[in-house]
């Protein structure tokens, strides 16, 4: 795959719906604005996790599987045009795993997180990266959207404070934010909260949109308190004063690789060598003694990669998963939680959305029967 047939680009909401409208996705786009989640499943009963997975060896290589693939040009969709979202797809593309498994071109497309769905109902994408509770609110909706691999498996955790703030009960009495009022970062808030012995009730959980950006600023402005914070912002309030009073990082399958039941059905050869690519690419990325080229090659192709981005890459690498899967005791986990949060509304089997036998192909065809795991 030549890198002139790679086209990683940001398309305007306006395009991307007309698009959409050609082939057909303005009724998944209607579809999408509805409630989420009227009908529910009963919740499975607690089922034994399998035992995590080792790390993909960076010296495995595939075994030849000569099967055409139904669709060699695909279109893979995210909503973030950070390097560490697209970084899977760069590689694959980059070091001709693609190619090697029948995938001639990728495009990659920046959308709007909320055109997602509609886009993958429609076919303007084929592929996706999606938030796994949303991706389970869609199924509860009856939209048969599936999970094919887990992309990130852990959720940094980090609360970051204001000057003059040095347990968790000085926060007491005082604003801080978790994002949008009953999302799942003031979720993570209140429950870090309990864990450094505190009480969140004692505290005013205020919105501030934006993002961990702007939460930011606002705690070194001296707006709020503290806030729930991306890794890259540590610098920000160490360096004003501030301190982090929680730093961990939960087994969480926050987000996958998603596709459509209906493209899924008629394009298995192609999901199982998308997967295998990108299975490569896991191993390569993991390997942190690959970091150097690693940001050459993506600087190469448009990135960039400001200091406070290069200091935080080995968190990047961390919260990605070496290897696709997730254990069921996490995903079972994140569900409840979900609905605690109100992102999902009711319970769901994850059986129902998940479709990891594709993933277990990809590593026997790539020699690596000792990966696969049963979810059963």
């Amino acid at each position: 795959m030549s890198h002139k047939r790679h086209i990683n680009r940001a398309i305007s909401r306006r395009e991307f719906l007309r698009r959409s409208a050609l082939t057909g996705a303005g009724a998944g786009a209607a579809w999408l604005l509805a409630a989420c989640g009227t009908v529910a499943t009963p919740a499975p009963a607690p089922t034994e996790a399998p035992a995590a997975a080792t790390p993909v060896p960076a010296t495995a290589t595939p075994e030849p599987v000569a099967m055409a693939v139904e669709t060699p040009e695909i279109i893979h969709g995210t909503y973030n045009p950070n390097w560490a979202n697209t970084v899977l797809n760069e590689l694959a593309d980059h070091f001709g795993w693609l190619e090697e498994e029948g995938i001639e071109a990728q495009e990659i497309i920046i959308v709007d997180q909320t055109q997602i769905f509609p886009a993958l109902i429609g076919n303007s994408l084929l592929f996706a990266q999606q938030d796994t509770d949303a991706l389970a609110g869609a199924n509860l909706q009856g939209e048969p959207l599936r999970y094919i691999a887990t992309f990130r498996d852990k959720e940094p955790w980090i609360l970051g404070v204001g000057p003059g703030i040095e347990t968790v009960e000085d926060l007491y009495g005082k604003p801080v934010s978790g994002g949008a009022a009953g999302s799942r970062n003031e979720f993570n808030g209140k429950e870090m909260v309990r864990r450094l012995g505190g009480d969140p009730d004692q505290i005013e959980w205020v919105p501030v949109a934006g993002g961990s950006d702007s939460r930011v600023e606002a705690v070194n402005a001296g707006v709020i308190a503290g806030t729930v914070m991306f890794d890259r912002h540590r610098a920000l309030i160490l360096d004003n004063g501030g301190k982090i009073l929680h730093d961990d990082l939960e087994e969480v399958p926050q987000d996958c690789f998603c596709v459509h039941e209906n493209w899924l059905k008629d394009n298995e050869r192609t999901i199982i060598a998308y997967l295998k690519a990108t299975t490569r690419a896991r191993q390569y990325y993991h390997d942190l003694d690959n970091k150097d080229e690693l940001i050459s090659i993506l600087e190469s192709r448009g990135y960039e990669f400001p200091q406070a981005f290069i200091d935080q890459y080995d968190r990047a690498v961390a919260i990605n998963s070496p290897t696709g899967q997730f254990s069921i005791e996490a995903m079972e986990t994140l569900i409840a939680d979900s609905v605690k949060t109100g992102s999902l509304e009711k319970e769901i089997d994850w059986r129902e959305f998940t479709r990891m036998d594709y993933l277990n192909e990809a590593y026997k065809e790539l020699g690596m029967d000792d990966m696969v795991v049963d979810y059963s």
